[in-house]
């Protein structure tokens, strides 16, 4: 860093006294030749030494030292006591033989040869099935320029090459992970446990001085074989900002970052956290910066035996309680346990958490991928609000628990208890108005349920329906197709989440609702209310009239969204004929031929929102999986289940999901705190919020090309006049988990047309990774095949002007728009839509996105939760004027583009 070089400059040149100050004054100068050689010579070693510490100082290349920690398995070696002594010959020939074969793997990039210096053997353990398992640190030297580029190749190191090499049969498997080690301030402590021992462990100073600043501690604890090492903290107090000071512990011997149990910081006062390892040792480590004063921690440790870790089992009886492993003491990794809990016959169970915490950094709110428990098919995680309830009417209920190998948490503490069946539901309603649910609303409804309501007002009267709640998701529901669980109003399904306070106004003073559970995963259900309101007896010259009475934009007269409720907009359109099925081929076929197994349009839509998808020949319109083989589901990628035969579907969805707690909307409303974790602000130096933008890795945003585009006064295209601000929701006040990057590099697409906005998207590199949690998270990018009909409700974010020629907005605003149908966007912006843009918005007027929105996400939220990105805010003609809807640049078009450049 800058800051540092100075430093070392100003220790390294320095102007030292003279002894006699009355020898430096003025003479008359002697004209001898000895003087005149002596000042030659002076004059040639000035120049030279001058000429050294220039190239030291300013063209020398900064050099850095890093560290990078791995893990192997030996699985034709069994496990000796002499492999933990590290003075033992045993050790010192298998340690020998390690570094062997790291040396061969290392020499076959040429970047990593070039910067190979040496590797260690920390430790040995024993595996499963007494296998011996590898600890080492491995040392690299490397520019700063080229920094990430050693990242990526020592990531992309496959341990397993030249087996030979340790010995004939032997098949080392390992991975290779990159975690922040320093070099300097570095102390390691080994404890062996015993069995009916405790030992203890302290940051350095503890309690009588603070821990020193800039500082790596290390405690190894090993356990004996067969059993467990478990660490509690008696005390603890360090520094909040977890980017500073912080505790880690790993289930390693050396510190991998996909192995971390926990990282702590700042102070805990009323709970002592506990942890167990999975295997038989276990790291604590301690990493200080150059600032703060502050205790440190006292821990206890000690080892358990193995088996007491079982969890599970069947619980009986009227009621009773289970718990996750351990608890309170956080759960151990890699661990599941399942609980059949059955009740006697005719009664139903409640199961209610008194207490649930199982969060993880990396896990997005809502995705349940890593640490969580199934109830009845459905899976939870995160934090949940004390006394969850969950009931089911069945007489028996399956729960599981999962944890992965990294981040661990307190867990749960849950009780069941009998309840009486909930049979009765539906009915007739008559009056001016009323309420209805779902089935044990705000409980979850039971599976296998089916309930009719006959709503009848007096005659002359219109009916207005509107679900102040709607939740009726299903992980393996296709978008709109309503084959699972659903309501049915007024002949139309109706499933998913729904914003709040959805309205369905009916020209009949009778309507008929039904609601569906089948056997499968439940979910909370809705609440609804019904009310007598006056008929429209005419539609203005811009509606189309309905033929159930209601009155209808001309501008959603076939756009393929059935909008009158009736089907009356989509009549008569030219394509295909009452009870047809339009495909996208142009072609008709009958109704009754949907989701039927064969392929009768030819390209798959008669196929397209089945439960089950089909394998066709591969097109435009279809999904194509790893192994090369095209299915016909409409949007496949990350919806929870496995339709390509390879799996590639969901193979990589550690992306956005979201509960949808939509509200309807007019205009922007302030969001909530990490609502929308892949939202980014970018700010120009000396101007503060210029653009929005998407995180879609760790290190890789995606924003508008028109963004970066240079002006007369500034360089927008210049990586080192941007900020990028990520985790943000108010611009003048930054939270704890708000963080700012720099720009590294910048990549607008090729094609981008400044005159036409036309291929209006840009990829941003950051200067180094952030960590991805609940507060930072990417969205998920859609495939090429992805589609967003016309008619789908989106959600546009951002910063920009509350109204046109107004003012940013300092909190983050969210607002709900639909998706246009191109055809009508196109007539309604002169004809300026290309086939790489989309258009959304409200056309009666006032949502929409402005001025600072430019670059930001129009995030699409399927039914199985993910959040896609739909589009990148891209132009418009004013802001929230009539008729005039926002256009978005189509990201599913730019897939390939963005895997080539940014490799995600």
């Amino acid at each position: 860093m800058a800051g540092k070089q100075d430093d070392d400059l100003g220790q390294a040149v320095q102007f030292l006294p003279v002894s006699d100050d009355r020898g430096l004054e003025k003479k008359r100068m002697s004209k001898t030749p000895g003087f005149w050689i002596g000042l030659g010579l002076a004059v040639i070693i000035l120049a030279v030494v001058t000429g050294l510490l220039v190239w030291h100082f300013h063209f020398r290349k900064t050099v850095v030292k890093k560290i990078y920690s791995g893990s192997l398995t030996i699985t034709n070696l069994r496990f000796f006591d002499d492999y933990e002594n590290s003075e033992s010959t045993k050790f010192k020939q298998l340690a020998a033989d390690v570094l062997k074969q790291l040396k061969i793997l290392y020499s076959k990039d040429p970047l990593l040869t070039k910067c190979y210096h040496a590797s260690s053997v920390q430790a040995f353990s024993e595996g499963t099935d007494q296998h011996v398992i590898a600890y080492y640190l491995s040392e690299f030297e490397v520019e700063v320029e080229r920094s990430s580029e050693l990242d990526k190749a020592i990531s992309s190191v496959k341990l397993g090459m030249d087996a030979q090499s340790l010995g004939r049969g032997r098949r080392p498997t390992a991975e290779l992970r990159v975690t922040n080690v320093t070099s300097g301030g570095r102390h390691k402590e080994s404890i062996r446990l015993r069995k009916g021992k405790r030992e203890e462990i302290r940051s350095p100073g503890f309690p009588n001085s603070p821990y020193p600043p800039s500082i790596f501690w290390e405690w190894e604890l090993r356990a004996d074989p067969d059993y467990r090492v478990r660490l509690q903290f008696e005390t603890f107090s360090l520094e909040k900002n977890c980017e500073k000071d912080f505790v880690k512990v790993y289930d390693s011997l050396v510190p991998m970052e996909k192995k971390v149990l926990a990282e702590k910081c700042g102070s805990s006062a009323n709970h002592k956290m506990s942890l167990v390892s999975s295997g038989n040792v276990m790291l604590v480590t301690l990493l200080t910066d150059k600032e703060g004063n502050y205790p440190g921690f006292r821990a206890l440790i000690s080892q358990i035996e193995a088996e007491r870790q079982v969890c599970g089992g069947n619980l009986t009886g009227l009621s009773g309680k289970f718990t996750s492993p351990g608890y309170p003491s956080y759960y151990p990794p890699q661990t599941q346990c399942v609980w059949n809990i059955k009740v006697p016959a005719g009664k139903k169970i409640r199961v209610t958490f008194r207490k649930f915490s199982m969060s993880e950094p990396r896990q997005g709110s809502g995705a349940c991928l890593k640490d969580y428990v199934e109830i009845g098919g459905k899976r939870i995680c995160g934090v949940q609000p004390d006394n969850s309830v969950h009931d089911f009417q069945s007489d028996r209920v399956v729960v599981r628990f999962h944890s992965d190998m990294s981040f661990v948490d307190q867990g749960f503490l849950a009780e069941y208890e009998v309840i009486e069946p909930k049979t009765i539901c539906g009915g007739n309603l008559t009056g001016l108005s009323g309420k209805f649910t779902s089935p044990g609303y705000p409980s979850y409804y039971p599976p296998q349920t089916q309930c009719v309501w006959n709503i009848k007002v007096p005659a002359g009267k219109k009916i207005r329906v509107t679900f102040r709640k709607f939740s009726m998701s299903e992980p393996r529901q296709g978008s709109g197709a309503c084959l699972k669980d659903y309501v049915e109003i007024g002949g139309k399904r109706i499933c998913g989440v729904q914003p709040d306070n959805s309205v369905h106004d009916f020209q009949s003073d009778r309507v008929v609702v039904r609601f569906r559970s089948d056997v499968s995963p439940v979910d909370q259900g809705f609440l609804a209310e019904y009310e007598v309101i006056e008929p429209k007896t005419t539609c203005n010259a811009s509606e189309i009239t309905c033929k159930n009475g209601l009155c209808k934009s001309k501008l959603w007269r076939c756009d393929g969204v059935d909008d009158c409720e009736d089907n009356t907009d989509e009549e008569n359109c030219g394509v295909c004929k009452t009870g047809e099925i339009a495909c996208r081929n142009g072609r008709c076929v009958p109704e009754q031929k949907r989701c039927d197994g064969t392929d009768n349009c030819g390209d798959g839509t008669d196929e397209s929102k089945c439960e089950k998808a089909i394998v066709l020949r591969c097109s435009e319109h279809t999904y194509k999986c790893k192994n090369n083989q095209c299915i016909s589901k409409e949007n496949p990628e990350c919806d929870g289940k496995k339709d390509c035969v390879d799996g590639s579907d969901e193979a990589e969805c550690n992306c956005a999901t979201r509960e949808r707690k939509a509200s309807r909307i007019v205009g922007g409303e302030d969001s909530s705190e990490r609502e929308w974790p892949w939202q980014v602000s970018l700010h120009i130096k000396g101007q503060g919020h210029v653009c929005g933008a998407s995180v879609i890795s760790d290190r890789w945003l995606v924003t508008a090309a028109h963004c970066v585009q240079d002006t007369n006064t500034i360089k927008y295209s210049q990586p080192n006049q941007w900020n990028a601000i990520l985790g943000l929701h108010n611009q003048v006040k930054f939270n704890n988990w708000t963080v700012t990057r720099k720009v590294k590099r910048i990549i607008s697409h090729p094609d981008y047309n400044t005159l036409t906005y036309d291929n209006d998207i840009a990829l941003m590199e950051l200067d180094q990774p952030v960590t991805l949690d609940a507060s930072i998270f990417p969205i998920c990018l859609p495939s090429a095949s992805h589609t967003f009909p016309a008619g789908k409700e989106v959600w546009i974010t951002g910063w920009g002007n509350t109204r046109e020629q107004g003012f940013l907005a300092t909190v983050l605003q969210k607002a709900e728009v639909r998706i246009i149908n191109d055809t009508v966007c196109n007539q309604l912006m002169n004809g300026e839509i290309t086939s790489h843009m989309m258009c959304a918005g409200v056309l009666k007027g006032g949502v929409d996105a402005c001025q600072g929105d430019s670059g930001g996400p129009m995030s699409s939220v399927e039914t199985s939760g993910r959040v896609f990105l739909a589009g990148v805010v891209s132009w418009g003609d004013g802001c929230g004027r009539r008729n005039k809807p926002g256009v978005y640049t189509r990201v599913s078009l730019y897939r390939s583009w963005i895997k080539a450049n940014a490799g995600v």
